[in-house]
């Protein structure tokens, strides 16, 4: 999310996004939508095999995804200093240390 070519594209299409809504649907269709399914689609079978307790999974999806984008997204879009790996690295340790204290093992 953080590669220079992905900031591009998503600079493009929030600067298309009122002369071009077809193509921006298309852009998160096929870009955050997808991958928010997929991590939505892991937490609901996770749930299901009581590994943990999601009962919303795309809305716990949506939640840990953006945690992490966060800041460090908004610096990139906006041509900031992006995180250095290792600020990307807590980042994602603190990400998943809140997202398992909201939806860790049951009991």
């Amino acid at each position: 999310m953080r590669d220079a070519n992905t900031l591009g594209q998503f600079r493009t299409m929030y600067a298309a996004a009122t002369t071009q809504p077809e193509a921006c649907a298309a852009f998160h269709r096929q870009g955050a939508d997808r991958l928010v399914g997929e991590l939505a689609a892991y937490l609901r079978a996770a749930h299901a095999a009581g590994m943990l307790r999601v009962p919303q999974p795309r809305v716990a999806a949506d939640l840990f995804l953006a945690v992490f984008l966060g800041d460090g997204h908004l610096r990139g879009l906006l041509r900031l200093d992006l995180p250095t790996p290792r600020e990307d690295k807590a980042q994602l340790r603190e990400a998943v240390r809140v997202f398992m204290a909201a939806y860790g093992p049951p009991g």
